[in-house]
């Protein structure tokens, strides 16, 4: 599908979300292929805490997200 065929920037923001989330995923994929999963997961796990303490407000789970 070519950008041009996008409708409006509330369409391209969803296919730059996407093509940025599965980029995070894949890097962490190589993250924990290069340091091991307990490492990489204790790492993240830090990092939310850190993230949590300072107030920000984790995403709520969508019941219909695959």
């Amino acid at each position: 599908m070519s950008i041009e065929l996008f409708d409006d920037n509330d369409d391209l923001d969803v296919v730059q979300y996407e093509c940025w989330y599965w980029s995070v995923i894949d890097s962490m994929a190589e993250l924990i292929m290069n340091n091991g999963q307990g490492k990489v997961m204790s790492h993240v796990a830090e990092a939310v805490l850190n993230k949590v303490h300072n107030g920000y407000v984790t995403a709520q789970e969508d019941p219909f997200a695959w």
